[in-house]
């Protein structure tokens, strides 16, 4: 499904979320020999949103009209808001044994048994 929105987009104002940096991220993982990706291409369907904003996510079918209730993708501020997310959860954690960039995250360690803790 495809929705347009170009003109919510337009008139948005944009939040500006860093990416990480490649080698900070390369750094943390130099002694790490298991690694566990998991992708979250459907991320950003977890972060709600407010009602007064659902209304300017609409879309209008044959049926009837369906408004948003989480964040869909197309929208201007979904993937720094989905990193924000992500970077929040995984905060005690980052960086010792977790990494996350755009929608993936990955678990790394030195040994097995670490590495069944950790995931």
């Amino acid at each position: 499904m495809y929705i347009d929105y170009h003109t919510v987009n337009s008139k948005t104002i944009k939040d500006h979320y860093p990416l990480p940096d490649i080698d900070d991220l390369l750094n943390s993982m130099h002694s790490s020999y298991w690694f566990t990706k998991f992708d979250l291409a459907a991320g950003s369907h977890q972060i709600r949103i407010a009602t007064a904003v659902s209304q300017q996510t609409a879309l209008m079918t044959k049926l009837c009209l369906y408004e948003w209730q989480v964040l869909p993708f197309g929208l201007a501020n979904t993937p720094s808001q989905l990193m924000c997310m992500m970077n929040s959860i995984i905060e005690p954690m980052k960086h010792i044994f977790i990494i996350a960039n755009e929608d993936n995250m990955m678990i790394h360690s030195r040994t097995v048994a670490e590495h069944i803790v950790h995931v």
